[in-house]
């Protein structure tokens, strides 16, 4: 295994198959949700966020914007929101690094982030494998292909700031690429130790 770092990615090389990291947490907020919470301000203005692990980012960007349970003047915001919001903030710019991959390694625990990028894909890049990585009780009924668990049995080098969605992901990204003949794999790491 040969690991090379680069500012925005990892790449991960074993014999002919490559797995290209893509740090979606690198932030001010260390969370691939920043940039959805960011857009359903921006859009709805008053937000409840029924995913409690949004509400800390809305509040950082306007306290006042963000309501702890359900309340008049509040957009409440769930699932189909955060797919939107992701689909329109992460999913394109997903892509733009997804030149000359055959997949996309996705960590599927709500589901939304999966789901936008599986809805962008078959837009933009039809033949694309969408691997998920199962960690919650999201539906991941939008991915080719869904892998239970993984992560620890990668041998990855100490040191790397990876978390469990990340591993997983990139657990679920190597035996994709050994089960299904797939050379070259965008992984999308969620989250870091």
């Amino acid at each position: 295994m040969e690991i090379e770092v680069e500012l925005n990615r990892i790449i991960i090389k074993k014999n002919s198959k490559r797995l290209i990291g893509l740090p979606l947490y690198l932030n001010m907020f260390g969370s691939v949700k920043a940039l959805p919470v960011q857009y359903l301000l921006a859009r709805y203005g008053r937000v409840f966020f029924e995913d409690a692990r949004a509400r800390p980012i809305a509040r950082a960007l306007c306290e006042a914007c963000v309501s702890e349970r359900p309340a008049e003047g509040f957009k409440s915001v769930g699932f189909r929101e955060f797919v939107e919001a992701y689909y329109n903030t992460i999913a394109g710019e997903v892509f733009s690094f997804a030149q000359s991959v055959d997949s996309v390694a996705v960590p599927c625990y709500t589901g939304a982030l999966g789901a936008a990028l599986a809805k962008r894909a078959r837009e933009v890049e039809p033949g694309l494998t969408i691997i998920a990585a199962k960690l919650g009780e999201g539906d991941c009924g939008w991915a080719d292909a869904i892998y239970v668990g993984g992560g620890e049995e990668l041998g990855l080098p100490a040191g790397l700031n990876l978390g469990p969605a990340s591993k997983a992901s990139l657990s679920a990204a190597a035996r994709a690429s050994e089960e299904l003949g797939l050379y070259s794999i965008l992984v999308l790491l969620t989250d870091g130790a």
